[in-house]
């Protein structure tokens, strides 16, 4: 959080010298809300705030095309102060999420990446002797699986009800789903601890689950 108001005073940078005190402010409490709510306390409280703004409004949301994105009727909606803000968030987290929709070589780049900062910190807690946090286990965690479950539990539920709202965004739905076969057969390959039977058959219905919810 320090680091964005620190680079917004490097010359070049200066985005925020001409505004006045008082609209600097609210800019800066809307930026550190935003950057709170990144964390994943706020991840299920916030995609029932997205329902909520859409079933108030459904018949709205359903009537805009991504063509024609967004309609007069949207653009009212998301002028309501508690909409911009909600929506400010939202974009926020969805980008902090956007991994798995990325293109898969730069997704499974990037989750490497990330979980090894995870395996750092489990190493340093093994170190230290105190409890290792279940995904900070190099020794126990299956990266395949955990980036499916990543996307099953966390990123499919926002970008769904995000989607309902957002229409654009369904475009990065088809590349999610791609990325969670391409961890299934990651996770099919594993050499470590090949999955059993029973575990490929539980796997390949939560599979087929994510497909059905998401081309539902």
């Amino acid at each position: 959080m320090q680091s964005l108001f620190t680079l917004a005073e490097k010359p070049g940078c200066k985005i925020f010298n001409r505004l006045t005190k008082q609209t600097y402010q609210e800019i800066r409490k809307i930026c550190i809300d935003a950057i709170l709510h990144t964390d994943t306390a706020f991840h299920f409280k916030m995609i029932k705030e997205v329902q909520m703004i859409y079933e108030m409004n459904s018949e709205i949301f359903d009537s805009c095309l991504i063509e024609d994105w967004p309609s007069e009727d949207a653009l009212v909606c998301f002028r309501a102060p508690e909409s911009r803000k909600l929506l400010v968030k939202l974009f926020l987290h969805v980008a902090d999420l956007s991994n798995p929709m990325k293109p898969f070589r730069i997704c499974r780049l990037w989750a490497y990446q990330v979980q090894e900062e995870f395996f750092l910190q489990g190493d340093k807690e093994k170190s230290l002797g105190i409890p290792v946090h279940a995904l900070n286990d190099r020794d126990k965690v299956n990266k395949a699986y955990a980036q499916i479950s990543f996307i099953e539990f966390l990123v499919s539920p926002m970008l769904v009800a995000a989607c309902k709202v957002v229409a654009p965004l369904e475009r990065f739905g088809d590349q999610m789903l791609q990325n969670a076969k391409g961890w299934h057969a990651h996770w099919l390959n594993y050499p470590k601890s090949p999955p059993e039977q029973d575990d490929i058959e539980t796997m390949n219905k939560r599979i087929t689950k994510l497909e059905d919810k998401w081309q539902g």
